[in-house]
């Protein structure tokens, strides 16, 4: 289930990853303003933040198959719609149902399937779950390339079908836990006394999780995250002409790279937060987005750009696994798509008016400073948050961290 993650990753990498090289092209096609293209990025967003709720109850329910194909026939049939569209209305009618597509094939709905799978490495699974986006953003340059040769319909409804494609048969690998087919997690012949003892107490419900105050810290820091990248992903491509004064095809090779750099984010963040409290891993993490996002904030050229790709690609990278790990060491597995589905609706709420504002002000200024010195701001305001997140109490049976004996 991990390797055919990473394999129907395609759409998020290419459709998701690479609509800033529909930018340009789109708003020709429909004489439309920056801001009135990115709202399509916007409702992609914004529908599946908050089917991603839904997904991950259905998942914890019936299991990740159905959920999976589903999301594949969606992405072909919103592809379709959005590449044919004769004005931006239809447009954005497709990109609606693409997003529900989304929504249910998305390394969300993945990692949450693999989840249970695993306990002592469950960290390590899903940085490499996770790695799927950054290995076909490598991709992106021949998307460009396949806009500018073929026209931006031809290639839209070409990465919709090659989704479904891959999609369909690869919902039929996933399996919903290890006790279905009498195994164990991490491939253990048996399960493990200690979970034994305390699997009937280690449950949380999703009530205390509500009234936990380390729920709404958690969701605050995923809040600032999504604003940041969601509003920025949308136009990276653009951002990065504007700001590093480099070409189209060059900039699209920097936002390439963001993605590809993050996968040794993934892996060796993702990692290191098995050894390590996963909220001070999720620190570092920020610290190097905020630390990237800087350079090309104060440093308007290709060594900025570069310094972009480089620290933030990496703590961008981290926070992909983290985002599961986290919450595994915050909440217990128990619960877990239903948990990751009010996290991320959250964070929806705040992550929809992003690429808005963020385009919006390119077009008053004309440039995109500002934007870029919003998102700063925001990740080093997020850090301190992040490194003083505490367990629910409920969880505590699964705390990895040696504990300190107080007594006198």
């Amino acid at each position: 289930m991990v390797i055919t993650s990473v394999i129907i990753s395609f759409p998020c990498a290419l459709i998701f990853g690479g609509f800033s090289a529909l930018i340009d092209p789109i708003q020709v096609t429909f004489a439309a303003t920056t801001t009135m293209t990115v709202i399509a990025f916007t409702l992609l967003r914004a529908e599946s933040g908050f089917a991603v709720p839904l997904a991950g109850f259905l998942v914890d329910t019936y299991g990740s198959r159905v959920i999976i194909l589903v999301g594949g026939i969606l992405i072909g049939i919103g592809s379709v719609i959005a590449g044919l569209a004769p004005s931006l209305l239809v447009f954005y009618i497709g990109f609606i149902v693409l997003s529900a597509g989304f929504s249910f094939g998305n390394p969300v709905i993945m990692s949450i399937a693999v989840a249970p799978w695993f306990r002592k490495y469950r960290s390590r699974a899903f940085a490499i779950t996770t790695c799927g986006v950054p290995i076909w953003s490598i991709c992106i340059p021949l998307l460009v390339v396949a806009i500018d040769a073929l026209g931006w319909r031809t290639a839209l409804i070409g990465l919709g079908m090659a989704s479904m494609v891959m999609m369909i048969p690869g919902s039929l690998v996933f399996r919903r836990h290890p006790r279905d087919f009498g195994l164990y997690p991490d491939g253990a012949i048996s399960e493990p006394t200690q979970s034994s003892s305390i699997s009937a107490k280690a449950t949380i419900t999703v009530k205390e999780v509500i009234r936990f105050s380390g729920f709404w810290w958690l969701s605050a820091c995923y809040a600032c995250f999504a604003f940041v990248h969601t509003g920025l992903a949308a136009q990276w491509i653009p951002l990065v002409q504007d700001l590093a004064g480099v070409g189209r095809q060059g900039a699209a090779m920097i936002a390439t790279m963001i993605p590809v750099v993050s996968l040794f984010g993934r892996l060796g963040i993702g990692i290191a937060s098995d050894y390590i409290s996963a909220r001070y891993v999720f620190g570092f993490s920020l610290f190097l987005m905020c630390l990237g996002l800087s350079s090309l904030a104060f440093v308007h050229s290709l060594a900025g750009a570069i310094g972009l790709v480089v620290l933030y690609g990496v703590g961008y990278g981290g926070f992909a696994p983290l985002r599961y790990s986290l919450q595994g060491w915050m909440f217990g597995p128990n619960k877990f798509g239903r948990i990751q589905g009010m996290l991320r609706l959250v964070d929806t709420f705040i992550g929809i008016p992003a690429p808005i504002l963020l385009a919006f002000l390119k077009d008053v200024r004309g440039d995109y400073v500002v934007s870029i010195y919003i998102c700063v701001i925001l990740v080093a305001m997020t850090i301190p948050v992040a490194i003083r997140l505490q367990r629910a109490p409920s969880s505590d049976e699964f705390n990895t961290e040696p504990v300190k004996d107080v007594r006198g």
